[in-house]
């Protein structure tokens, strides 16, 4: 069986990158649903519709397990997907979010100021808030919702992403003077180079650089799962809507692998 990642666009190729890096063996299926990027702009109910019928075709590509490189559906559906979908439909496939890890992280660091930047979805939610509150009372946190980022990574305007969200961070973060900034999108693992360049006082957490450490110790922990997963080292994406910027990504990021076009949420 194969281990699957999800995301709507770019973040989730580049998560997986580096969780290849650190776990080669296994056997990964990526699907992202890039017709429908970006998620941050779209309700609750919308992106649970497209979430479940993404989830429904990892599946078919046996897929045991399965990992939301997206904070927005991790945010807004996972619950409901562990709580209904899974129970009903799937009780022995599993889905995993970056929101926990990601808390995790910061309390394992002993933050106490954090400052969040992420879709509108993800900040609007409260998500980080109330799962950091759960873990530390007396966490300080901030949020800023940044929806101009994602659209602008996705056209390959990565410079243009990069002045901007300094200059948010300059402006409207660091006057509460955090300790850690959270990149609460998977797209913004692209931004922290010139981020970290521009705020080296700055602690900011990447999940590309969290999440494989993390999953390695989520199936170190879980044998009833790992015992099962192909180590073949393969590799298989498929795009709802494929792309030159998708291709060159996938090729230079991860290899020459054949993309299949899909449409799941059709």
């Amino acid at each position: 069986m194969n281990i699957g990642f999800f995301d709507s666009g770019l973040g989730g190729l580049f998560v997986l990158r580096h969780v290849i890096q650190e776990l080669p063996a296994y056997h990964y299926v990526f699907l992202g649903d890039t017709v429908n990027v970006p998620y941050g702009t779209k309700n609750d109910d919308e992106i649970y519709t497209l979430v479940k019928k993404s989830l429904q075709m990892l599946f078919d590509h046996d897929c045991k397990l399965v990992v939301f490189a997206c904070n927005t559906a991790s945010v807004t559906a996972l619950r409901r997907i562990q709580n209904e979908f899974l129970p009903e439909f799937f009780p022995d496939r599993k889905v995993l979010g970056v929101i926990i890890p990601t808390v995790e992280t910061v309390i394992t660091n002993k933050s106490k100021t954090v400052a969040i930047i992420g879709t509108e979805r993800t900040i609007h939610s409260d998500k980080y808030n109330r799962e950091l509150s759960k873990l530390d009372s007396q966490i300080n946190v901030i949020t800023l919702a940044t929806p101009t980022l994602v659209p602008l990574i996705e056209q390959s305007l990565l410079q243009k992403a990069e002045e901007e969200a300094v200059a948010l961070i300059r402006n409207k973060i660091l006057p509460s003077h955090p300790d850690t900034l959270i990149l609460g999108c998977t797209h913004y693992g692209l931004l922290k180079v010139k981020l970290r360049e521009a705020f080296p006082d700055l602690h900011i957490l990447a999940q590309e650089e969290i999440i494989p450490e993390k999953l390695k110790s989520y199936l170190v922990r879980h044998a009833e799962i790992e015992e099962v997963l192909a180590r073949d080292s393969q590799r298989e994406f498929f795009l709802t809507k494929v792309t030159p910027t998708y291709t060159k990504a996938i090729h230079e990021w991860i290899g020459n692998f054949p993309i299949i076009p899909c449409s799941p949420n059709s």
